[in-house]
């Protein structure tokens, strides 16, 4: 029995390293599953079997969680700090973005085969320090961010992710288990409380991390101030490069910066943290045993409703990728500059601190239903926020209001789904919990996959299905059509033929159609080529037309306006207009407009003449 405990206590961070690879995720796991509050046994023999082993002085188990909290602060305030800025920073062909996508691909590969390959390879400690190194060369890339340097050092963190966090929590287990002998007490209360020390210190990094931003960058432009919140389209905003938001020096200063915490942390683990040799190590064979069974556990589903957790599962995953990969970039720096991004994301980060710690409170006396219908109707709010508003730099002060408020429902989500799992499924399912691990993970790299290109690929396909439209139920007397349907759907040419009983009867006149990267929140612009003598078009080609300004709907459509023109010629509107001449002669004198406008049509817009 004393034997079967020891073993118990060495497996518990293994199991607990199934859970998921994001700090919030092993806290939120390790607190559910070691509650002091509800562990009031001892166990005397467990106490005298564990003195027997060799263990650290108290000063040195202090010293240690210490030096491996601190380290942990170091090293993801400089990381997190330069994945928050991955979809600003460093957008020429995407290269911030596409290195996300990599770096949770390969978190899926790490956390099914190399948890316990490193740990017993190279030991607890060393296993950090070298998973570290992986970070810290990722950081240091985006000195000089080329795709070759971005991706390789994406691989390397999602490699080492799953390593690091495991190494780390049985690091941790096995001091608070000399500490619990120490002190005479349960080893699950000892477990808890450096579990919570760890993460009270290593919350903070988001904070530090976003200062420093803001700090560095304060003096940086690169705000766009025009489409910026839903109508942001990255591919359609103005050609970018990697230092058009931040110039070259201050580029080195904060990845210097960051650079060198990095340094510092791994130094820090190498200098004063003491090894602890594993007391129980698994066989290669066991490893890629159990990988196994977790991949073909997937198509086994115990429980219908873990079946339908999926979907939660993975938004817990949309909802951060959207926060840091579209907000930062479409709201905050196209809004204000991305020197306001840190900043920003403090708020956030203090809202999502404070709300888990409250949340693991509440729900106590509320249950998850009622806290994740909080969760959903917070971020319902701010979507339709971010949906209606039309951002100006002027009104800032709402990109900390939903920042916040997203950070609430963040800690909701991350806090809360976790301890679902490990409720309701660990002790029936074995695997439960690195399905939503999995699945996670999955949701990271189909968010970051999509995001940068969805609202290009939602726009260039609402104009393919216009010109279908045109294609398929043409408008009588008019018609327009891409210039380059390959290569630039954006800019349109068309005609309309003068209507009958008109002075434009017999003529063809040109335009253009260009439309905005917001389009249809925007009217497309559209102008005549041909040159027509009409009180509402202008000598320039301008249009007074109602639906091309402050009457235009998100539900007008190419097809729709292209009428609209053909009935402005027969009916032009008296009331106001661009041409005064026309106009004047138009209400005055219908006969001579008449003539006049006939002329023109002869002279400009002759079928024939634009035949030649």
């Amino acid at each position: 029995m004393i034997d079967n405990n020891i073993d118990e206590l060495n497996t518990l961070p293994r199991k607990l390293s199934r859970i998921s690879l994001t700090s919030e995720d092993q806290t939120n796991a390790a607190i559910k599953t070691i509650d002091p509050l509800e562990s009031t046994t001892f166990d005397n023999q467990q106490t005298i079997a564990n003195n027997t082993i060799p263990i650290f002085s108290i000063q040195k188990i202090y010293k240690n969680l210490l030096v491996l909290s601190i380290s942990f602060v170091l090293l993801f305030t400089a990381y997190n700090g330069m994945v928050t800025l991955q979809s600003s920073l460093n957008t020429k062909n995407n290269v911030g973005v596409n290195s996300l996508i990599i770096t949770y691909s390969f978190f899926i590969f790490s956390s099914l085969v190399l948890i316990g390959v490193c740990m017993d390879l190279f030991g607890l400690k060393y296993a950090i320090i070298i998973a570290a190194i992986g970070y810290i060369f990722y950081i240091a890339a985006n000195i000089k961010p080329l795709p070759v340097l971005m991706y390789i050092s994406a691989t390397l963190v999602g490699s080492a992710g799953a390593p690091l966090w495991t190494a780390k929590a049985t690091y941790l287990n096995q001091i608070a288990r000399y500490h619990s002998q120490h002190k005479n007490q349960a080893h699950e209360i000892s477990v808890s409380l450096f579990f919570g020390i760890f993460f009270a210190l290593f919350g903070t990094n988001t904070i530090w991390g976003n200062l420093i931003s803001y700090f560095v960058l304060n003096q940086s432009g690169g705000a766009q101030k025009i489409n910026c919140g839903i109508h942001f389209n990255p591919k359609l905003a103005s050609p970018t490069n990697t230092t058009q938001n931040v110039d070259d020096t201050t580029r080195y200063i904060l990845c210097g910066i960051f650079t060198g915490m990095g340094l510092l942390s791994m130094l820090l683990l190498f200098l004063t943290l003491d090894p602890i040799a594993l007391t129980q190590k698994q066989t290669m064979k066991q490893l890629l045993k159990k990988s196994l069974e977790v991949l073909l556990s997937l198509k086994e589903w115990k429980h219908i409703d873990q079946f339908l957790l999926m979907p939660i599962t993975m938004w817990t995953t949309i909802e951060t990728a959207f926060l840091t990969a579209q907000f930062t970039r479409a709201f905050i720096t196209c809004l204000i500059g991305i020197r306001y991004v840190g900043l920003v994301m403090v708020c956030n980060g203090t809202c999502q601190a404070l709300s888990s710690y409250i949340v693991g409170r509440l729900v106590k006396y509320t249950g998850r239903i009622f806290i994740f219908i909080i969760a959903a109707l917070i971020n319902y709010a701010m979507i339709i926020l971010m949906f209606l508003w039309d951002p100006k730099s002027s009104q800032m002060v709402l990109l900390f209001v939903i920042a916040g408020f997203w950070g609430i429902a963040d800690a909701i989500w991350q806090t809360q789904v976790i301890a679902t799992y490990t409720v309701l499924y660990s002790e029936t399912d074995s695997n439960a919990l690195a399905k939503y691990r999995l699945w996670k993970s999955i949701g990271f790299v189909i968010t970051y996959t999509i995001i940068p290109d969805f609202t290009h690929m939602t726009f260039v396909k609402r104009l393919n299905i216009h010109y279908r439209e045109l294609l398929k139920d043409p408008a009588p007397l008019c018609y327009a059509e891409p210039k380059d349907l390959e290569k630039d759907i954006t800019h349109w040419t068309g005609y309309i033929d003068g209507p009958e009983q008109t002075p434009y009867t017999g003529g063809r006149f040109y335009l253009t159609i260009d439309f905005p990267s917001d389009y249809p929140f925007r009217p497309p612009n559209v102008r005549f080529v041909t040159p027509i003598y009409h009180p509402n078009i202008s000598d320039d080609g301008e249009i007074c037309l109602d639906i091309l300004h402050s009457q235009w709907s998100p539900a007008l459509t190419p097809r729709a306006l292209l009428i609209s023109l053909c009935s402005l010629l027969a009916d032009p509107n008296r009331d106001h207009g661009l041409n005064p001449d026309a106009l004047k002669c138009y209400r005055t004198d219908q006969k001579q407009y008449q003539k006049i406008a006939k002329e023109w049509t002869g002279i400009h817009a002759s079928k024939q003449l634009n035949s030649n």
